[in-house]
């Protein structure tokens, strides 16, 4: 249940940041056509190396997103293998704790 509400938080991102991404390239041409008045001005080339940048960025978190998925996954498999052992030792401890108490030791419920 876990692993599947980390999945579905990534999905999630991974789609909010290609929804950002597919809009990066229609708001940095309305940026040129608005700076384009001015002659001479190195704007085009700085918008577009803006939006290089921000296109890499996306990517990078898509690629962090997707690690981090991996390692939750990893991390859920690992506590799978490791407390099963925990909790059938305990199982074997509370059995054996129970056989062990006496009778006449045990309250009655309900009184102190």
């Amino acid at each position: 249940m876990y692993s599947k509400s980390v999945l579905r938080v990534a999905d999630l991102q991974k789609k909010s940041r290609e929804a950002a991404s597919e809009q990066n390239p229609e708001l940095v041409e309305n940026f040129k056509k608005a700076f384009s008045f001015i002659p001479e001005s190195p704007a085009s080339f700085w918008f577009d190396l803006v939006g290089q940048s921000f296109e890499r960025f996306v990517e990078n978190q898509k690629e962090a997103i997707d690690r981090a998925v991996e390692q939750t996954h990893s991390v859920t498999e690992l506590a799978k293998e490791r407390g099963a052992p925990a909790a059938r030792a305990m199982d074997k401890k509370n059995s054996f704790r129970a056989k062990r108490s006496l009778p006449f030791l045990r309250m009655p419920h309900g009184k102190p």
